[in-house]
């Protein structure tokens, strides 16, 4: 039960991002058990596959962040993440907003000309 409550901190975009890269860890790490040292150019091909996109800090901000971008109160941005109308991350004990998240929710509030 517990692997599930996790899960739900977890996007589903996130996991479908981060299981190739896990599965050619754990083969790394199945080859690496067994005696075989694979060959750099086994790896390099293998990340280079998974296209990995660098995640930058700006990527993730904090509720502040969130806030000020929204222009919205502390308040407001809680209701909006309890509703589901803003999709959030758990990193450790942190909770961050996308900012594509923020910008999604924005789009769509300018495309339907909604009243918060």
């Amino acid at each position: 039960m517990r692997a599930a409550q996790r899960n739900d901190d977890i996007s589903p975009a996130l996991l479908r991002d981060v299981q190739p890269l896990l599965r050619v860890l754990g083969t790394l790490a199945l080859k690496l058990s067994e005696g075989d040292i694979p060959d750099h150019r086994w790896l390099t091909s293998e990340l280079a596959r998974l296209n990995i996109r660098r995640v930058d800090n700006d990527d993730l901000l904090t509720l502040a962040e969130a806030c000020s971008r929204l222009r919205l109160s502390k308040w407001s941005v809680y209701k909006l993440m309890h509703n589901g109308e803003l999709r959030t991350v758990k990193v450790g004990s942190r909770r961050f907003v996308p900012a594509r998240e923020v910008e999604r929710f924005l789009k769509t509030l300018i495309a339907d000309g909604s009243v918060l």
